[in-house]
């Protein structure tokens, strides 16, 4: 038996054709709606205009249940999902469908009138754009697609080996690029995923509130529907909404990234239980600072807290497990199964215990390489290990602690710096919402310690050199190092982010740098 996606949440449907498989906003999809849509959707795809095995189909649409008709329906047709972010601009959008070379785009209503006029642009340059609610340009709905569709057709034979979607980086480091996963490398990792986590059984409720567009999104989205368990899905993440159902008892599980533990503690940190459920939850996308563990656990003592490190082109590489989660700090854990980690330096030699290397891993959860970039592929995908540029260094228990990027590393007077631990510091502080650390340029020292921080919610951004500068240098020298205590501050409403979660430091350096050189 091949390992494809659409095959598995198939024969989750037989099991039991009448179980609630997505629940949104009142409306209950049993598996065998979900099913038919999903088939009928397939079977449109293919009688229309000819499409070949493989060709990519954007998926541009925000949560809701149609997102998985969408990518169910794409692959049983044997073509290729490409996520697009729901608040994708033009720009961006046009990066997406040119790089990737999609054949046919699916979308709704409210994307397709915030684009106006420009996604006329696609129709005109041979790209099918379907607009689920109504007709667009010439062509039927989705709705209308599905409607009128063969009610059979020949499915067509595809490879576990092909690609499953196209996810494209988030673009942290340059223009995002397509990395193309394969059915097969999906579906062992959600295998996996349910003997570590062990909260997909056919009586799971797992909430997904994180953007099914993202890579870790779509696989933690998609896990549930492959076992057979329900899936609570929100539009969008709102904190008092999701803390309330993670406190009632309805949800068993849910994956969420840690600026929405931030935003849920924001107004009122838990000093006591908010609720006795036995949940499974699920960190992932960014460190999870070690105070928000600490909350997380007293809001819901009963709760099995797994942090996870991992990549789009990598899969999950690790899992801190609740037994340890509070004995080790700043930890992402030990390698998940069947997964190989090495810590290399730059020449690509191993580095000894406890000392500080690039990490590659080697698992059957790999992506298959970059779209159309065979050198940057070949960059991050040697003899099956892959590398994405984060550092680590490992314990004599083969536990990691992910220490930055090497694009991160600031190196001050010949001194290598890592900003996760400065962040975890600062992260610490009481009246510190967010913070990013990078290095900027320093006449003496090559680079220096600069820290962007966000304060508490509803107080103007402080300026530079005041009161909670001097408090935040005072907690730092208690902390650090003094080469590590960060020479100048910059106060911020916000930090931007990608739509995964990461903060996006490349937009912080040119600010920072034009401030000015720090003092000597």
């Amino acid at each position: 038996m091949s390992f494809l996606v659409h095959t598995a949440f198939a024969a989750a449907a037989r099991r039991r054709p009448g179980k609630t498989a997505v629940r949104y906003q009142g409306r209950e999809i049993s598996y065998a709606e979900l099913e038919y849509d999903a088939g009928r959707l397939a079977a449109a795809l293919r009688s229309g205009q000819p499409l070949s095995v493989g060709d990519r189909v954007g998926v541009f649409l925000p949560n809701r249940p149609e997102y998985y008709v969408a990518v169910l329906g794409v692959a049983r047709a044997g073509l290729t999902v490409v996520p697009v972010p729901a608040s994708a601009t033009m720009r961006e959008l046009t990066h997406f469908v040119q790089d990737s070379g999609m054949s046919v785009l699916l979308t709704d209503t409210t994307a397709a009138e915030r684009m106006g006029g420009d996604l006329d642009a696609f129709v005109s340059a041979g790209v099918r754009v379907h607009v689920w609610e109504r007709d667009f340009a010439g062509l039927p709905s989705v709705t209308r697609l599905i409607e009128q569709s063969p009610r059979t057709f020949t499915e067509s034979s595809v490879d576990e080996w092909m690609p499953f979607f196209v996810g494209y980086t988030s673009g942290t480091t340059g223009r995002p690029k397509g990395a193309m996963v394969s059915h097969r490398a999906r579906m062992t990792l959600m295998l996996m995923m349910g003997q570590e986590y062990g909260c997909y059984a056919s009586d799971d409720v797992t909430l997904v509130t994180t953007p099914l567009y993202h890579g870790a999104g779509l696989t933690r989205g998609l896990a549930p529907l492959v076992f057979g368990a329900t899936v609570e899905l929100l539009p969008r993440f709102e904190a008092d909404r999701v803390a309330g159902m993670l406190s009632s008892g309805r949800v068993t599980g849910t994956f969420m990234v840690p600026t929405m533990f931030a935003a849920m503690f924001e107004a009122a940190p838990p000093t006591e239980p908010w609720g006795e459920a036995a949940l499974t939850i699920l960190s992932n996308a960014s460190a999870l600072p070690e105070h928000l563990k600490e909350q997380i656990l007293i809001a819901w003592p009963r709760a099995r807290l797994f942090e996870i490190y991992g990549s789009t082109e990598a899969g999950t590489v690790t899992s801190l497990r609740p037994v340890d989660i509070c004995s080790k700090q700043r930890c992402v854990g030990q390698a998940l199964a069947a997964t190989e980690i090495e810590l290399r330096d730059p020449d690509g030699a191993p580095v000894p215990v406890g000392e500080v290397g690039a990490l590659w891993s080697r698992s059957p959860f790999a992506f298959n390489g970059y779209l159309g970039l065979p050198e940057a592929t070949d960059r991050v995908l040697i003899d099956g290990f892959v590398g994405v540029g984060d550092l680590a260094r490992m314990d004599d228990e083969g536990f990691v602690y992910i220490v930055g990027r090497d694009n991160d590393v600031i190196n001050s007077g010949g001194v290598n710096i890592y900003p996760r631990e400065i962040e975890e510091v600062l992260a610490a502080h009481p009246l510190v919402r967010e913070v990013a650390v990078i290095g900027v340029p320093h006449e003496r020292w090559g680079e220096a310690v600069h820290a962007v921080v966000v304060g508490p919610p509803g107080n103007e951004a402080p300026d530079s050199g005041g009161e909670l500068e001097q408090e935040l240098i005072a907690h730092c020298r208690r902390e650090l190092a003094r080469q590590k205590v960060p020479r100048t501050f910059e106060f911020r409403d916000r930090l931007p982010r990608t739509g995964s979660g990461k903060v996006r430091k490349r937009d912080l350096v040119k600010p920072a740098t034009d401030q000015g050189a720090p003092p000597p």
